[in-house]
């Protein structure tokens, strides 16, 4: 089992797995710059006069923004490491949530959101993975397992965190604190992480990837494009799952509390994913997710003759969205040689970041025109389409495993 922040290996001069930081630091950003927009946008628009679509168009614009930094921050991270990436990304937001809380009007605001989105493209997952990615080893799959389960915890703890925060002292000293927390918490979480290592005199072992370059960067696009798909679905069920839930004929508490159950569904579904990574390559557990996330579609489809399907929703859902959060960080490292690996995962992000800030947009469009069941059916096409992409994609391949050095690790 990986145990937080220590050696996977016997050598002493062994690199450190950043466990505990990593988990800590995503934990924060996920918190603050991607949930906190939902307890904040309300009293924002309250204070101001503000459409609260143009505050969340600045939300969107900044997942537009790590979208457009995706590439060139994993370029930068294959060249100066994830401690000093992260570090200036906790900084940035630092900027960020101090232009939005002395904000008065739409430009600043926009652009402190702006900066927030160059924060997100350099402290949240990818960002992380690649880190863990430079010590972990072996170990890789057990670290990013562990660092998403406590990443999935963040809506949990800051949406009733921001909830409070503003209640007692408003918006914009409740930015100054998220600015505290990135300075004094942040900063320091990142400044724990290990240099990244240009030389070593450890043992080597000379990694080639089995695929040629242009079919490698081939299959990175088609990854990139299946991924982007089921961000899209990911993100139109976040923002729309009241109304694609309406249609269910169950009461409206119980309908809340069955999509209170999504969140502990993603925690369950990496816990669950993280005690049989020895078993399945995560090429085959990404095969199973996707595919769970459009029967889980298909079941939300049929529960309006079929109530007791909801929950067959709630769970598959949330365990196989919680679990495709490893396979993002995973696919790339069974498929390719670790100095394209940070690169890999800019390249795949930058769709689905994409497709996350389009996503509310389509399926409100869906919604619209076609009602909820006809948007929970798209949805499910969307989803399928996804699937059927990454199967066909990674079926041909073989999970590459390379040991880091000359010994057997456990």
């Amino acid at each position: 089992m990986l145990r937080l922040s220590v050696a996977p290996t016997k050598h002493r001069d062994a690199p450190r797995v950043p466990v505990l930081p990593v988990a800590l630091g995503q934990l924060l950003s996920w918190g603050t710059l991607y949930y906190g927009i939902a307890f904040l946008a309300q009293p924002i628009s309250e204070e101001t006069g503000w459409r609260l679509a143009d505050i969340f168009g600045a939300f969107s614009v900044s997942l537009l923004v790590a979208a457009l930094m995706a590439m060139p921050v994993g370029r930068l991270l294959v060249k100066i490491g994830g401690r000093s990436v992260m570090t200036a990304g906790s900084l940035l937001a630092v900027t960020a949530f101090l232009l939005m809380a002395s904000s008065r009007d739409l430009v600043l605001f926009y652009a402190g959101w702006i900066l927030a989105g160059g924060a997100m493209s350099m402290t949240l997952y990818e960002a992380a993975f690649s880190t863990l990615r430079e010590s972990a080893g072996p170990e890789f799959r057990k670290a990013i397992g562990l660092v998403t389960i406590v990443g999935g915890l963040a809506s949990t703890l800051f949406w009733p965190l921001t909830h409070f925060l503003v209640l007692e002292i408003g918006w914009r000293m409740t930015a100054m604190v998220f600015a505290g927390m990135h300075l004094l918490v942040g900063v320091p979480l990142h400044q724990m992480l290990p240099v990244k290592l240009v030389h070593s005199d450890r043992p080597t072992v000379v990694q080639r990837s089995s695929l040629q370059p242009m079919s490698e960067k081939w299959l990175i696009s088609l990854l990139a494009v299946s991924f982007a798909l089921a961000s899209l679905v990911t993100s139109a069920i976040s923002s729309h799952v009241v109304v694609l839930t309406s249609v269910v004929p169950i009461s409206d508490w119980q309908m809340l509390l069955l999509v209170s159950l999504i969140g502990p569904m993603q925690v369950a579904g990496r816990i669950v994913e993280m005690r049989l990574s020895h078993r399945f390559s995560v090429l085959a557990t990404g095969r199973v997710a996707l595919l769970g996330m459009a029967i889980s579609l298909l079941a939300l489809y049929s529960a309006v003759g079929s109530p007791w399907l909801a929950l067959v929703f709630v769970i598959l859902y949330g365990a196989t969205n919680g679990v495709l959060t490893v396979v993002r960080g995973g696919a790339p490292a069974e498929l390719l040689v670790d100095s394209h690996y940070a690169s890999a995962l800019g390249m795949l992000s930058a769709p689905a970041l994409a497709a996350r800030a389009v996503g509310p947009l389509v399926a409100s469009a869906a919604a619209n025109t076609w009602g909820p069941s006809g948007s929970t059916w798209l949805l499910f096409l969307v989803a399928l389409a996804g699937f059927a992409l990454f199967w066909s994609i990674t079926a041909p391949y073989q999970p590459r495993r390379v040991p880091i050095d000359n010994e057997t690790h456990d």
